[in-house]
Order: structure tokens, then sequence, then C-alpha cells
């Protein structure tokens, strides 16, 4: 199966849910769906440039942004308090399967239930939209993992 086919399956498999994360009213866990434009017999996809921090409906005050990180399986309520080029990540009782994932060592355990995520690297241009991403990335490799 090459990885169009993969890909395609995956789009159209049947969402599950974890009972425990219910999705919240106005995330949207899939980003909008593009306009296709059709040339030549070709279907083209117009790419959606919609910040992700506006997709799932992240709020901002002061320097700190609240939202939730959203997969095909859930969300989770998060927080991205903004210093200067350094982000401090917390996401709220994180699924028990990210212990398996690779970065597990970059979370760290805080009060009432809250998760610390250490960025080794903070985006140089500064975007949330890029921690958001990347914390989700995390969250859908874990959920997707066969172990």
């Amino acid at each position: 199966m090459n990885i169009s086919e993969k890909l395609n399956a995956w789009l159209n498999e049947p969402l599950q849910q974890d009972p425990k994360h219910k999705r919240v009213k106005g995330v949207r866990v899939h980003d909008q769906m593009p306009t296709n434009v059709v040339r030549n017999g070709i279907r083209r996809v117009k790419r959606d440039t919609t910040p992700l921090v506006e997709l799932r409906g992240w709020s901002k005050s002061s320097n700190t942004w609240k939202g939730h990180y959203a997969t095909h399986v859930g969300t989770w309520p998060g927080q991205i308090e903004q210093r200067g080029d350094v982000f401090r990540v917390l996401i709220h009782n994180p699924p028990e399967q990210v212990r398996g994932h690779a970065k597990f060592g970059c979370f760290h355990k805080r009060k009432n239930g809250w998760w610390s995520i250490h960025l080794h690297t903070n985006p140089i241009d500064r975007d949330v939209s890029a921690v958001i991403g990347f914390v989700e990335r995390i969250l859908a490799e874990s959920l997707n993992s066969k172990r």
C-alpha cells in the first residue's frame, strides 16, 4: 500500500473517540475544507492558510494562550505562555499512550493533572500555531501507535 492509499484509508476510517475526552464545541479537529479547483482534468486543492491557533479557537490574554489540543480521538485542555522567544507549554491530563512516545521525556508532571512540555527549540518566528501543531503531532502519533 503506497502512502497515498494509506492516507486515503486513514481519512476514510470512522472516528473513534475516547469517552473521557469529549469534543469541545467550536473546536475543529480537521482544518477547514479547502476549495477544489479543476484544471486540465486535474483536481487541485487550495491550501488553507488560516493559522492553527485560529482554527482551534485558542484565545489570548496578555502573554498566555488557552485552548484545546485536538486529535482524531478527542481534545485536551492546554495553555501556552510566551515570554519573549520562549514558550512554556502545558497540557491537562494527556492520554496515557504519550508515555510510549519518544518525546515523553519532554513531559513533566505538575500539579492538578497539568503537565509541562519542554521545547528543545522554540519557533524562531514566535509562531504559537507551530507549538500547537507540535503538541498535536505528539498526541496523534501516540494515539496511532500500535504498541
